[in-house]
């Protein structure tokens, strides 16, 4: 009598193994991907903070005072603000515009700065299936 009760819980133990498992992924794949849904945001909060002082830096230094017009050097300028600021990004996936809307680089003109992201996921749950553009800009009027 006592040998069937503990054929019965021997075939119950191994069910509980494989549904302690399956609970387990799956609780282990909602973090991960939480974890990387909250870096991307990340990112993309950093790279809108680098359009945004490319944009302060090209509205007060944009403009060459003798002639009025926006100088080469100042776009380089900008590019080289933007970089520094999302420095902690690959850099190698990092595109940055400025533009000028109005088309033309006098003082009351507008400037936009793009900046434009490949995004690299850190987990590799998706493997390189995982397109994802970020793009930020913010755009100002060139006062000095």
């Amino acid at each position: 009598m006592t040998r069937r009760p503990l054929l019965r819980l021997s075939s119950r133990r191994g069910s509980s193994v494989i549904e302690f498992l399956v609970i387990c992924l799956t609780l282990c794949v909602i973090m991960f991907g939480g974890i990387e849904a909250d870096r991307m945001l990340m990112v993309y909060t950093n790279l809108n903070d680098a359009a945004k002082a490319g944009v302060r830096y090209a509205m007060v230094r944009g403009v060459d005072r003798s002639s009025g017009n926006v100088s080469s050097s100042n776009y380089s300028a900008v590019t080289t603000l933007v970089d520094n600021y999302a420095a902690s990004e690959n850099l190698s996936n990092v595109t940055v515009l400025v533009q000028y809307p109005d088309g033309n680089n006098n003082i009351g003109s507008r400037v936009r700065v793009v900046v434009q992201y490949q995004y690299d996921p850190w987990i590799g749950l998706f493997g390189s299936t995982m397109n994802v553009h970020l793009d930020a800009q913010s755009e100002g009027i060139i006062t000095w």
